[in-house]
């Protein structure tokens, strides 16, 4: 995606651009705040920030080696949610009866790089408890994810699956953060409305 000739803003209108109000209690009062202080202090955050977000729309530019940077702060996050946080660096196919799923291994750090960041950004904000329960039990990520039925065989930047691994699936290989940025609520909204209907049958499940 060509970024657009946009103006430059200054490190300190980067935390009002991302929660739209800097002095907003909404978003202070949220459990992770602490975890985002930290996150846009970074200074390759602020660079990615600068980079890729104007008037709430996405620009896909990467920052070389802001994983690494960010790594432990997604891995408190996961922490906090009761979740493992899986990287895949393996292919693996999980066999789920009617259908399977082919996931390949991340290709290389750009691709961390790339995804991570926004993954962060959507993600910080979920109160833990939306996790606290047994039918999820981690997040997988992945450079390329297929699900193939007898029918059909269909790329997916992300699907639940709570057949045989609990885990949320997600691929890294798609380079339209808009488009991820809604497709990562999306098909985790499936899982949840999953654990509704799985509610009534399982009391334990809150």
């Amino acid at each position: 995606m060509k970024k657009k000739n946009v103006p430059k803003k200054k490190d300190k209108d980067i935390k009002s651009s991302v929660t739209n109000n800097e002095n907003s209690l909404v978003y202070k009062n949220l459990p992770n705040y602490d975890l985002f202080e930290k996150f846009i202090k970074i200074k390759k955050v602020k660079d990615y920030l600068n980079n890729n977000i104007f008037q709430g729309y996405y620009y896909s530019k990467t920052i070389d080696g802001i994983f690494k940077e960010i790594e432990p702060l997604l891995k408190e996050l996961f922490n906090r949610f009761g979740l493992g946080f899986d990287v895949i660096s393996q292919k693996q196919t999980i066999d789920c009866g009617s259908y399977r799923v082919d996931i390949t291994p991340y290709k290389d750090s750009e691709s961390l790089d790339f995804y991570f960041p926004l993954f962060f950004l959507n993600f910080w904000f979920y109160p833990p408890e939306a996790f606290h329960h047994k039918i999820i039990k981690k997040f997988i990520f992945c450079e390329e994810l297929i699900i193939s039925t007898s029918a059909y065989s269909q790329p997916r930047a992300a699907c639940p699956e709570w057949s045989k691994t609990c885990s949320m699936l997600y691929a890294i290989q798609y380079q339209d953060m808009n488009y991820l940025a809604e497709v990562m609520h999306h098909e985790l909204f499936h899982y949840f409305d999953f654990m509704v209907s799985w509610s009534r049958v399982d009391s334990k499940i809150e």
